[in-house]
């Protein structure tokens, strides 16, 4: 990776963590000179499989993955999806197998971070290590989120949800506009994130897409009016606001996370 292209791929990472400016450009030329091996991926393409311990995380640069547990019964559910800026695979899954797949929802780039860098990393950037720990809050916040979607929301709310989050963690990375953006997903996609079938997204979306929410296409679906969107959702981002809390005034503070 040339100076220049560290600089434009490590963008989305930085943004998402440095959201109050506080981290030392120090600490961002150390996330730039951490990642290796930066690759094109393919929408399908598997990026990690359930095995040992992997020696990297994944750090995706553009497009969308999702972390898929499968049944054993040819059901999948995708227990989560990384936007730009997130990583997969760090910390305790750096030494413990991974128990998902890791698969690519759009084509898009990623790169590698060895564990020797998140060593690395950890001893000689605190300020940054204190930053990914607030990352760790969000995936926490979103996870409970997603239970609430799947248990206590009906279809349309839970697909209107869905479309409503991922355009908001696109935006607070620029990855999207504010106003009418495409969020590359699939129908399929959506279905194994909501706990639909195929056939009742469908109807749902076409729903939206005849109210002039949404229009649908192939592996996309492109968010017309995020307001209405959002108000048929009852969609509120307080708990994405972790992200734009100043990393020192978490309550977590003080918490090791360096060995």
């Amino acid at each position: 990776m040339s100076a220049d292209d560290s600089l434009v791929a490590v963008r989305a990472w930085t943004r998402r963590l440095d959201r109050d400016g506080a981290l030392p450009a120090g600490d961002l030329a150390a996330l730039r000179g951490a990642l290796r091996e930066p690759f094109d991926f393919r929408a399908r393409q598997v990026l990690a499989r359930p095995e040992a311990p992997p020696p990297f995380a994944l750090l995706i640069l553009e497009g969308l993955a999702a972390r898929i547990k499968d049944t054993g019964r040819g059901l999948r559910q995708i227990v989560s999806i990384l936007t730009p800026g997130e990583l997969c695979s760090a910390g305790l899954a750096l030494v413990l197998p991974m128990d998902y797949a890791l698969v690519a929802l759009s084509d898009g780039r990623a790169a590698r971070l060895s564990g020797q860098a998140i060593d690395e990393l950890q001893a000689n950037a605190p300020q940054l290590m204190l930053a990914l720990g607030r990352t760790l809050a969000e995936e926490a916040a979103i996870t409970r989120e997603w239970v609430v979607n799947m248990g206590a929301r009906d279809g349309a709310e839970r697909i209107a949800h869905l479309l409503c989050e991922l355009r908001w963690r696109l935006l607070a990375v620029a990855a999207v506009g504010a106003g009418t953006c495409r969020l590359p997903i699939g129908q399929r996609d959506v279905a194994e994130a909501v706990g639909l079938s195929l056939v009742q997204v469908n109807r749902v979306m076409q729903r939206l897409r005849k109210a002039g929410l949404i229009e649908i296409g192939r592996g996309r679906v492109d968010v017309l009016d995020p307001a209405r969107l959002a108000a048929a959702a009852a969609f509120d981002p307080h708990y994405l606001e972790v992200r734009d809390t100043a990393a020192p005034a978490l309550a977590w503070r003080g918490l090791q996370l360096s060995s």
